[in-house]
């Protein structure tokens, strides 16, 4: 059983260099049983993600939801019977307690982009969020000991702004398989007509919209910031994404129209420079910050 243990995890750490993402990145943060463990939910994240972004027929991609969706029961109700990754990742949910919920949510976030092509208002796209990303970021709390923080707001807020990020990078990727993240009462507000996000034009009323939708994720941002207090090994991981993340917002608040041009990237250098700093910064205690109070209201006026 050791042996397919191990096999199971060397699988899913490949699966993860491969994908060179920004989340993985910050897995060097972590102690080696923990890096395993998220390497392990990684992969079946990846996967996950890959039965529904490719270019089969949506019944085809559907039935194959469905059968990993089986294939993911069958496995947490029988531990001995697992095969390929399926090994680790019940491995994972054994020594960390992480909840199924959590990845069930993550199939059910992937069904709903077969299921539904746009999103009417910002509530439902968090709802949205919420099953593609907090669920995610719960589910690291567990492996990372600080179970003390899931289902508190700032939990919620980071997931969904990391989430919002990326589909702000990925408009036109998006526009191009028929999907429109960005709600309709903000096309609408601004004037926007998604057709054209596919074919690389950029006017002002699309400027306007990114700089209204730039605004609302930095705000999640900073909403999630008492992230920052995570205890132990979940501290620098949390900084290390929170900080590539709000860089790559930034890049795409620079220059809002490149999003309809090409995939907009943290470059490598700058992810691996964000790691380094944090896993620098962890190594010294946490100190108290004390603000001084600012000016009163009568010294302003």
């Amino acid at each position: 059983m050791e042996c397919e243990l191990r096999a199971s995890y060397s699988l899913c750490r490949a699966v993860t260099r491969r994908s060179a993402s920004s989340f993985a990145w910050s897995f060097y943060l972590l102690p080696p049983p923990e890096r395993r463990a998220m390497e392990g939910l990684y992969a079946y994240l990846r996967q996950t993600d890959d039965l529904v972004d490719n270019d089969r027929p949506i019944c085809a991609r559907r039935v194959a939801l469905q059968q990993w969706e089986r294939l993911l029961d069958e496995s947490l109700r029988a531990p001995e019977a697992t095969t390929g990754i399926w090994t680790a990742l019940v491995d994972v949910v054994r020594r960390y307690g992480v909840p199924s919920e959590c990845l069930f949510a993550a199939i059910e976030g992937a069904r709903m982009d077969l299921d539904r092509a746009s999103y009417d208002t910002f509530e439902a796209l968090q709802q949205y969020c919420d099953r593609v990303s907090t669920s995610v970021g719960e589910a690291c709390l567990w492996i990372w000991g600080a179970r003390e923080y899931v289902g508190t707001p700032a939990a919620r807020h980071c997931g969904q702004a990391i989430q919002l990020t990326n589909i702000l990078r990925d408009v036109r990727e998006d526009a191009l398989r028929g999907r429109v993240y960005i709600p309709c009462e903000d096309l609408a507000r601004f004037g926007c007509d998604p057709q054209t996000f596919g074919q690389g034009a950029c006017d002002p009323s699309f400027l306007r919209l990114m700089e209204f939708q730039v605004e609302r994720v930095e705000r999640l941002f900073t909403a999630a910031e008492p992230l920052h207090a995570l205890p132990g090994m979940g501290r620098p991981i949390v900084r290390s994404l929170m900080s590539t993340y709000r860089t790559l917002l930034r890049r795409i608040q620079r220059d809002p129209g490149a999003v309809l041009q090409s995939r907009v990237r943290v470059p490598s250098w700058q992810r691996l420079w964000i790691v380094g700093c944090e896993s620098v910064a962890s190594r010294w205690p946490t100190r108290t910050v004390v603000r001084r109070p600012g000016p009163s209201r009568s010294e302003l006026s």
